[in-house]
């Protein structure tokens, strides 16, 4: 079950109207692991940095979901957040492109929401309140290789990108030949949000918050 909250769909409707409207069909950069080959069209390592959230969330596990179980158990893939929700991933980016990205909100992560003067540690989640929240795969916007060949990534996980993540997972299995369901997914979660630009739906809401 998911336990999203009601301010962030105003914060993501905040957003955009602070930023203005923009061409609905960008794409965000998004991965394309035939873009990112070695020389020797050796797959590219790719070191995925990001954030998951609802409010940030400190000491949730992330991982690739390799099996398509919606859990980190047994992923080889997978971290534990920090600070700020932030995490980092190493794989590459044919992997990046073919699982989706896995937060699950286990008994003792911190919504930092709860971070207060009084109670500067935050609440832990119990055993009763354990979520998760997941990325769609190919939704990492990617940047330059460094002199090592990786390329640096990016990517949000939020309550909205499991919105577009189930969407898509439900036309794909409607149509398991959809090579579109991505961004068609992004398409209709942004209709029903009334969100002109679809890139919004991958933008972290509590930076922009705080910003």
């Amino acid at each position: 079950m998911y336990h999203f909250k009601l301010k962030l769909l105003f914060l993501l409707l905040t957003a955009s109207l602070a930023t203005g409207c923009s061409d609905s069909n960008s794409s965000n950069n998004l991965a394309d692991p035939g873009d990112m080959m070695m020389g020797d069209n050796t797959p590219a390592t790719l070191t995925l940095n990001g954030n998951a959230a609802d409010g940030y969330l400190r000491g949730a596990t992330v991982c690739l979901d390799s099996d398509a179980d919606r859990s980190c158990a047994g992923e080889a893939t997978a971290t534990t957040t920090a600070e700020g929700g932030a995490f980092s991933l190493t794989a590459t980016a044919e992997e990046f492109a073919s699982f989706p990205i896995i937060t699950q909100v286990v008994a003792g992560t911190v919504d930092e929401d709860t971070v207060t003067e009084n109670n500067p540690q935050g609440t832990p989640i119990t055993e009763a309140q354990v979520y998760t929240l997941s990325a769609p795969p190919g939704s990492v916007a990617t940047a330059d290789a460094d002199e090592d060949g990786t390329i640096d990534a990016a990517v949000f996980v939020s309550p909205i990108t499991t919105l577009v993540e189930n969407e898509r997972q439900r036309l794909v299995a409607n149509d398991p030949e959809n090579s579109d369901a991505l961004t068609q997914a992004r398409a209709s979660v942004a209709e029903q949000l009334e969100v002109e630009n679809v890139d919004q739906l991958s933008e972290d809401y509590v930076a922009i918050q705080e910003d």
